[in-house]
């Protein structure tokens, strides 16, 4: 299992400074049904191939985290977030690679079929008891924990996450 350090305060300009480590932004959808959307990886994707995880990637250099979300929800699901919520950002140290993980909120008040699907090969929305059973990105299941706690959803809702 990999080491998560929670860092509310830090702001970057995110880049890959070398092959081992990454600085990537992630855009949690979340519904009025309290169901969050995450993304099928294809089988073939560089980092947890066939997993269940957020949408967004890599920061380009000289990007900011906020400009990496908005350019990878269009990218992935041709969506224009306009002002996307800075959740927290995450340290995470696994056994390939150190992984700074800017992760941003974002309600989405329309139905699934307004959204494209462009990359991945598949997509869902998901209740937390759902999780349970779900081949997820392991170190995002502490982060689904942060994010149903800071929405207000039930404990018995982030207890399926442990």
């Amino acid at each position: 299992m990999s080491g998560i350090k929670r860092n509310k305060q830090q702001k970057q300009t995110g880049v890959r400074t070398q092959r081992s480590e990454l600085s990537v932004a992630s855009l949690v959808l979340y519904d009025s049904r309290r169901r969050i959307l995450l993304q099928h990886r294809t089988d073939d994707a560089l980092y947890y191939p066939g997993f269940w995880a957020f949408f967004g990637g890599r920061i380009e250099e000289g990007e900011a985290p906020e400009e990496a979300v908005c350019r990878e929800a269009i990218e992935e699901l041709d969506f224009q977030v306009k002002s996307p919520a800075a959740f927290n950002v995450y340290d995470i140290q696994t056994k390939d690679f150190r992984l700074t993980l800017h992760v941003f909120l974002n309600p989405l008040d329309r139905p699934k079929r307004c959204l494209k699907l462009l990359e991945g090969k598949g997509w869902g929305w998901f209740a937390p008891q759902q999780l349970t059973t779900l081949k997820t990105v392991p170190h995002d299941r502490g982060i689904l924990r942060d994010i149903f706690t800071s929405l207000g959803w039930s404990e018995q809702s982030c207890a399926f996450l442990k």
